[in-house]
């Protein structure tokens, strides 16, 4: 008797015909093949993953990807463009609390040359710390003139090594201030008038390490002002009012706040006082205030 079997494969159907007993030639030759086949793809995989120049592109929105890495190899990644003014965390690690022998080594380029990076911080130890787990964390601040950022992830172990890797982007945003907002009638007539006059920001480092960020006033999409600002840790937070910035705005005032720690190294609360006055001919009658809190937070830290 011979028993009818058939084999769906990569979208190919072999059938073949063995006998009760055993399997047939014919048959062990198919599986193989297709076992040939699925080597082939799997090493040109990792080989593309090995090559600068044919890196695997990452989305740096926090999303968590898994892989496997062969013994003594290095993959390379790239996210491209990152966008000039920003901020990022990049972070690789094991998915083995302790890996076999040594932790992955990550290097953070500009080039398939191995160029470091020119503004990159390690963080593995800033809390949340990643060191159980082989882990490697880096915050890069990417500059103008390096708008590519690549990743070279080596395992120096002997062995395979299963592991994470996801890039967040840290750049935390909120609005400032607002144009005057006019009601219905505007020209001459009753109506209302709403001023944005005041906005408050108080800046909270939660780690154990020394925080420094550039905190940026966008008018209209262009910069109007820059500064520095240290954060220490177990200090309370810095105190930063919008109340001088420049009062002939026409435009919405942006802020946005970059900073060198990992996801969630700075917590922002943010604090506007808008004012409103009644209109009628030329008489402006201030009638009161009214204040909200506003969300000051990285929308693409994590997914």
């Amino acid at each position: 008797m011979k028993i009818r079997t058939t084999v769906e494969a990569g979208g190919m159907n072999l059938n073949h015909h063995e006998p009760a007993g055993g399997r047939s030639l014919s048959a062990t030759v198919r599986v193989l093949f297709l076992v040939g086949l699925l080597q082939a793809a799997v090493t040109s995989a990792a080989f593309a993953e090995g090559t600068c120049g044919q890196n695997t592109v990452i989305v740096p929105d926090g999303r968590t990807t898994q892989s496997t890495i062969p013994a003594n190899t290095t993959f390379w990644y790239t996210f491209s463009p990152a966008t000039p003014g920003r901020s990022y965390s990049a972070e690789f690690r094991s998915v083995i609390d302790r890996p076999p022998t040594a932790a992955f080594t990550l290097l953070v380029a500009t080039d398939c040359t191995g160029n470091p990076y020119p503004d990159v911080r390690n963080t593995n130890a800033i809390d949340p710390g990643v060191q159980g787990g082989g882990g490697q964390r880096r915050s890069i601040l990417v500059t103008t003139q390096n708008p590519v950022v690549m990743f070279a992830v080596t395992n120096p172990n002997a062995v395979a090594m299963s592991y994470t890797f996801s890039v967040a982007e840290t750049t935390m945003f909120s609005i400032a201030l607002r144009a005057t907002l006019y009601g219905p009638d505007r020209d001459g007539k009753t109506g209302l008038v709403t001023r944005d006059t005041y906005c408050e920001y108080f800046f909270t480092n939660t780690t154990n390490a020394t925080i420094t960020g550039t905190l940026t006033v966008l008018q209209g999409g262009v910069v109007d002002s820059t500064r520095q600002i240290i954060l220490a840790p177990g200090v309370p937070g810095f105190d930063y009012s919008a109340a001088d910035e420049p009062t002939s705005y026409t435009s919405p005032l942006m802020i946005k706040f970059t900073h060198n720690g990992p996801p969630g190294a700075v917590s922002i609360d943010a604090f506007l006082q808008t004012d409103q006055y009644r209109v009628s001919g030329s008489t402006q009658t201030f009638i009161g205030s009214f204040a909200r809190t506003l969300k000051f937070e990285a929308p693409r830290e994590a997914r």
